[in-house]
């Protein structure tokens, strides 16, 4: 006889009912590049005509960029890994990444916030040259057209803060944004520890609350194979629902800390796809 029993396969357990409410809200709001960005839905209307994003390629320096070009082939902005690309209005883009300045005890973290007037945008020349700038200290390349920017510091603590935003940000309204904690010299790789917060970024009023996502941080989880990816606000209810790469699909409880509910519970959920 065989020694061994056979493994059940893993099967999970049957959306919630609130499931498709869920996913269409998260399918309006920006999620991390390369994986969100290259697909139908991200073309940007502009005075030079529609613009779209594709892949720079598989091979090294380019794999892991997304390229903003003309329908002639122009490339007219680059962005890296994990930028966030929220339209505005036509012709206008949000984009907003985590950055690093300095090195060792003098290191600061911070998410960026750039405005950008599609309108306004060159053809970039040396695309090798871009590749190369790329990296920790900046995610998102251009040669002009930048309207606007501002950085707000990840060490910020827990709760609620005023902060200066560019009018040019006002249109975005409410940004949920998804950022790492350096606050009390937190300084995670993000793979051994998770200092994962919630920003609910009012951009009309410049009021930042920023909220630990306790559930995530103190979960037992592979932080370098299963991470989260975007969240939204249920249209017409103070509900945020998010999505996560070999997670699923969560509801927040009222602390917005923790989930109240799993909508998709599936190790193999690959939302991106």
């Amino acid at each position: 006889m065989w020694p061994f029993k056979r493994r059940r396969a893993q099967v999970p357990p049957p959306p919630s009912p609130a499931a498709p409410t869920a996913i269409t809200a998260l399918r309006t709001v920006a999620g991390p590049s390369p994986w969100y960005l290259e697909r139908p839905g991200t073309e940007v209307r502009s005075a030079a005509g529609v613009l779209r994003w594709r892949s720079a390629g598989d091979a090294a320096p380019a794999a892991g960029k997304s390229l903003l070009t003309t329908l002639g082939g122009d490339v007219l902005a680059v962005a890296d890994y994990y930028c966030y690309v929220h339209r505005l209005s036509e012709g206008r883009l949000l984009v907003w990444y985590a950055e690093e300045e300095g090195e060792g005890a003098l290191l600061r973290r911070a998410m960026r916030f750039r405005v950008f007037d599609t309108g306004l945008l060159p053809p970039i020349s040396d695309l090798a040259a871009v590749f190369a700038r790329l990296g920790s200290r900046a995610r998102f390349a251009v040669s002009a057209g930048e309207v606007a920017s501002v950085a707000l510091s990840t060490a910020l603590a827990d709760g609620v803060h005023e902060v200066a935003l560019p009018s040019e940000m006002a249109a975005a309204g409410e940004l949920l944004v998804l950022a790492h904690s350096t606050a009390e010299g937190r300084r995670g790789n993000n793979h051994d520890e998770m200092h994962l917060r919630l920003w609910i970024l009012d951009t009309t009023r410049g009021r930042l609350e920023i909220v630990p996502q306790d559930w995530c941080n103190e979960g037992h989880y592979d932080f370098g194979y299963q991470w989260v990816t975007r969240v939204a606000r249920l249209p017409g209810s103070v509900d945020i629902v998010g999505e996560g790469i070999r997670l699923g699909v969560f509801r927040l409880d009222a602390s917005k800390r923790r989930v109240a509910e799993w909508l998709v519970e599936d190790k193999f959920y690959h939302p991106e796809r």
